[in-house]
């Protein structure tokens, strides 16, 4: 998914709004950011509305801010789920985004945002249980896990009874599949280092590590925060020591407030 792409989706759904103009639905305007290609937004009605691609994920990223922020429960109901995260990109008021993956979801999203205070809003039906999907052919690592988060966001939205009954049904033996992929081979120096520095503190919520490891030391993780596999460097200046819960939570959220938090953390540092 790339960031034209997803402007010419964003253009011609301006027009596609703005043709239908003084019935129910105000005029919106598109806009980019000229130093941050990826963050396009519309304004005209309450606040604004950021719709941007998640590349790597291949998702959409919607997100309210301002007074848009009222569109909160209808973009819970249209997403099946509460918010990402409220405290979008580091910023210090709240911002909620949902990432989804069909663009029609972000149609309506920007159709309600259009709409006229006092008009007939959408209504949106309660998803349906989605389906589990099939395992992907020849995936790498981190395609299996997407997909297994994916999976278990969809068993989410059964009812809890259904939910526990096929639980319950479940085979008691995992499958096994082969994976055929990359291992980088990380820098042995470097990683110890950025544990040295940390001084037994994970460098992100500044907590002692957890335990300590086999060798009695702070049980602490190395992590880059440009990762490997999106051409980051597995240099002193990229890598921290997380303790295993904030390690995770950079591989699954990966949020801009976290990484921010982590630079800086390096440009502090003595060594």
């Amino acid at each position: 998914m790339k960031v034209d792409e997803v402007k010419k989706q964003l253009i011609a759904l301006e027009a596609e709004v703005n043709s239908q103009f003084d019935s129910g639905f105000v005029r919106i305007e598109f806009e980019q950011q000229s130093e941050i290609k990826k963050n396009m937004s519309f304004t005209g009605g309450n606040g604004r509305i950021y719709v941007k691609p998640f590349t790597r994920l291949k998702k959409y990223e919607i997100a309210l801010a301002g007074t848009a922020i009222e569109m909160y429960p209808f973009m819970r109901d249209l997403c099946g789920a509460e918010c990402a995260s409220e405290n979008h990109r580091g910023k210090t008021h709240p911002e909620p985004y949902w990432r989804v993956d069909d663009f029609e979801i972000v149609k309506k999203a920007v159709y309600q945002y259009a709409s006229k205070p006092g008009t007939t809003r959408l209504t949106i039906e309660t998803p349906a249980p989605q389906a589990m999907s099939e395992a992907p052919a020849n995936a790498d690592i981190e395609t299996l896990v997407s997909w297994l988060a994916d999976n278990e966001r969809r068993a989410s939205t059964l009812p809890e009874s259904e939910l526990f009954k096929r639980a319950a049904m479940s085979d008691t033996v995992a499958r096994k599949i082969k994976l055929v992929g990359t291992i980088f081979i990380r820098d042995s120096y470097v990683a110890a280092s950025a544990k040295k520095l940390a001084d037994g503190l994970c460098d992100l919520c500044k907590q002692a590590a957890p335990f300590l490891s086999a060798n009695n030391e702070p049980y602490l993780e190395s992590h880059h925060i440009d990762w490997l596999s999106h051409s980051g460097a597995d240099s002193i200046d990229n890598v921290v020591a997380l303790c295993p819960n904030c390690h995770r939570k950079m591989h699954i959220r990966n949020d801009e407030a976290d990484r921010n938090i982590l630079i800086r953390r390096i440009a502090v540092r003595n060594y």
